[in-house]
């Protein structure tokens, strides 16, 4: 009954009970036992173990009773359930066996059903002894390779899903920590983008009304203005996270999820926000100062979703965003009472953290927090810099305003940005005109012939400029014989 090539015991032994149902159910079972001796388990089979005219009574016995046996594998289909609790055959006969030792053994974790079959009403075929107890399902032969890692795992006393270790206390129990619990939500928003389910769009507008409504975590009361800054400063620092969690998704709506109307989701995502920077509804004493978090933490993840996009190449997302019009319905508002906005209303000028001694003596303190706060996001500053150039350009296109100040931090020589780098091709070129309204080349070259000739403001830094023609690589584009 023992393999002249015994593997020693450093090998779990188990031992397989089954029925001799018919040819394809036995040779799944001895292609199973041999995929389980190349992991490096003892499987014992009565085709290997068992000679012709040996009693099968005491091999079953020894399997079940042995202590080197640490394993026991019920392959049940129909045939075994049925002759398990009709006690018929061999089966019959490793039943009475089992079962008793089912009852009586103190670890739980000997028997295990492996389930091959279902029955009508839909619940699996296991014998009546085994009933309520867990059990590995391969009855689908394409998740084959699957459940078979989680089988070697349990045959080795390894958990198929391990606990993770303790964390510090939870953050609820830290005093002056804002804790806005959207993680849960994030987590199956991605799980449904990931997994291509149909609900994903649904569960993706569900966590943007909660983020938006968690955004309220972060107002800081107007006091003295020193403590208001010092306020301001510490609910920044703690809404990097709550940044960080609204990237993600960003991310994986960039990478996985194609449906045509999520832009508009996004869009609306952001022209619900605006609503901070107006006095709430339910209140009668308010300071416009309180708005002065919300423009960072708006313009930051406008800037940051932008991006993302852009390093995904979502040019029709990014057309909305700076396309489509922000509708303000609160009366009480920054904008002068305008109701229909451009995506400038996205930037609006923090005057307080002008006032912050660290970032006194920056060119632009907004955008210098927005530089030493993109260390830990994950986030290439680079593509935040092409955001901002692209705004700036778009901006000049509709008779707008947008200062790109992060363009303060380029490294010169200046190269032209990815989006123009490539569209020297047509089928790059194209987006521009999504975004810009740009048919030809000509159309460019217009817009920068108005620049130089101080018709519009091209942006100057402590008598420093940039050029903006090496960063579109407008020569490059007026050499393409495609497009001039």
């Amino acid at each position: 009954m023992s393999d002249k090539n015994s593997i020693n015991n450093d090998h779990p032994k188990i031992f397989i009970s089954y029925a001799w149902t018919n040819p394809h159910h036995e040779n799944w079972v001895l292609q199973l036992a041999t995929d389980l001796r190349n992991e490096g388990i003892d499987a014992i089979l009565d085709k290997w173990d068992l000679n012709l005219g040996n009693d099968t009574l005491p091999f079953m016995e020894q399997m079940v009773n042995d202590d080197t046996v640490k394993k026991v594998l019920m392959i049940c289909d129909k045939n075994y359930v049925e002759k398990a609790n009709d006690r018929k055959g061999g089966v019959g006969i490793e039943t009475q066996i089992i079962s008793k030792k089912v009852y009586e053994e103190s670890d739980q974790n000997k028997f295990l059903a492996v389930i091959r079959e279902y029955h009508e009403d839909g619940n699996p075929c296991v014998p009546i002894y085994y009933h309520s107890r867990m059990y590995i399902d391969f009855t689908n032969d394409a998740a084959f390779s699957e459940r078979f890692k989680e089988l070697i795992l349990w045959i080795n006393g390894k958990p198929i899903y391990p606990k993770p270790p303790l964390g510090p206390k939870s953050v609820l129990l830290s005093e002056n920590k804002i804790y806005p619990g959207t993680t849960i939500i994030q987590k199956r928003v991605i799980d449904n983008i990931t997994n291509g389910r149909g609900i994903a769009h649904g569960s993706i507008k569900e966590y943007f009304d909660e983020y938006h409504a968690k955004l309220e975590l972060f107002r800081v009361k107007y006091s003295s203005e020193n403590k208001f800054i010092d306020d301001i400063l510490h609910n920044l620092e703690q809404f990097k996270g709550f940044r960080d969690e609204f990237l993600s998704v960003i991310s994986y709506i960039s990478k996985y999820e194609p449906e045509t109307n999520i832009k508009k989701t996004i869009h609306k995502f952001f022209e619900k926000s605006l609503l901070y920077l107006c006095r709430p509804d339910d209140t009668e004493v308010w300071h416009t100062a309180e708005s002065e978090i919300y423009k960072f933490v708006i313009y930051e993840l406008f800037m940051y979703t932008l991006a993302i996009l852009l390093k995904d190449e979502n040019y029709d997302i990014i057309s909305c965003l700076l396309n489509t019009k922000y509708f303000m319905t609160q009366k009480n508002n920054l904008f002068e009472q305008n109701t229909s906005l451009s995506f400038r209303c996205l930037k609006n000028h923090c005057y307080l953290i002008d006032k912050i001694a660290k970032y006194k003596n920056a060119y632009c303190s907004r955008d210098a927090l927005l530089k030493e706060r993109n260390e830990a996001s994950g986030v290439n500053f680079y593509y935040i810099m092409e955001a901002d150039f692209i705004c700036y350009l778009k901006a000049e296109t509709i008779n707008t305003s947008w200062w790109p100040s992060t363009l303060f931090y380029l490294i010169y020589p200046y190269r032209p940005f990815e989006l123009f780098a490539k569209s020297i091709s047509a089928e790059y070129f194209k987006n521009l005109t999504k975004i810009f309204g740009f048919i030809t080349v000509a159309d460019i070259s217009k817009l920068l012939d108005e620049l130089s000739d101080n018709k519009r403001r091209s942006p100057v830094w402590q008598g420093r400029g940039f050029d903006i023609k090496a960063l579109i690589g407008f020569e490059q584009l007026a050499l393409s014989n495609e497009l001039y």
